[in-house]
C-alpha cells in the first residue's frame, strides 16, 4: 500500500490519516518484535540423561520375584523408593 502524498494544508482527514499510519506502524513493529521473542524463547531440548551414579542397581518392577530378590540383596529401601517414584502407593 503506497501513502498518500503529503499535503500543504492540514485537513481533518490527512490529520486521521496519519494516526492511523503511526498506529499501523507501531502495531506492526509491536508484532515483529513479539515474533522475534517467540522465535529465540523457543530453543530445542536435550532429552535428559540418566547418569550412571544416579542409576538404581535394583531391578525395579512388579512381581514377587523382583521384590524378593531386592530384599535379598539388601537393598529394599532403594527398591520401595523406585517403585513408588514410578507406581505411588505403598510397596
Amino acid at each position: 500500500m503506497s501513502r498518500p502524498p503529503i499535503p500543504t494544508t492540514t485537513s481533518p482527514y490527512w490529520v486521521e490519516q496519519a494516526r492511523i499510519r503511526r498506529i499501523r506502524e507501531a502495531t506492526d513493529m509491536l508484532a515483529e518484535q513479539r515474533e522475534e521473542a517467540e522465535r529465540l524463547a523457543i530453543v530445542p531440548i536435550e532429552p535428559c540423561r540418566i547418569t550412571t551414579e544416579s542409576r538404581s542397581p535394583v531391578v525395579a518392577r512388579p512381581g514377587s520375584h523382583h521384590a524378593a530378590a531386592a530384599f535379598k540383596s539388601g537393598s529394599e529401601d532403594e527398591y520401595i523408593d523406585v517403585m513408588q517414584g514410578r507406581y505411588g502407593g505403598e510397596w
